[in-house]
């Protein structure tokens, strides 16, 4: 039998565990399709459909050039606002480049700008509520 003092002690040590283990920060690695400029041709990489393990990183990047794809990355640095999604400034009057920035695992596949989660689960619900 554990006495009132020792009781108290054993919940104290779950308790301080629990802070200290809350506390601990969470890995930010993530898992991208990676193909750099040189690589490649017509919009596509001629090394198929790498990929790259970024234990640094927690953004996966794809770079177009007047929408052709030209590159796929990890990221150490997101957008400016820490939320997923796309840029797209004009460099010239002949050249558009657009960064698209994603954080889960192989997300920066698609040749089209992929759309934000919360839209598609809201285009979901309100096709289901018809």
């Amino acid at each position: 039998q554990f006495t009132s003092k020792q009781l108290k002690m054993k919940m104290c040590t779950v308790f301080l565990f629990l802070c200290v283990v809350s506390y601990v920060p969470p890995s930010h690695c993530i898992t991208c399709y990676s193909c750099d400029q040189l690589n490649t041709v017509n919009g596509s990489c001629t090394e198929g459909e790498k990929t790259s393990w970024c234990p640094q990183d927690r953004w996966c990047v794809k770079t177009w050039e007047n929408d052709m794809g030209i590159s796929w990355n990890c990221s150490p640095d997101g957008p400016d606002d820490d939320y997923e999604g796309c840029t797209t400034e004009r460099r010239d009057t002949n050249t558009e480049d657009t960064e698209c920035y994603c954080s889960s695992d192989l997300c920066n596949s698609s040749l089209v700008v992929w759309l934000d989660f919360s839209i598609v689960m809201f285009c979901i619900s309100l096709y289901a509520a018809l």
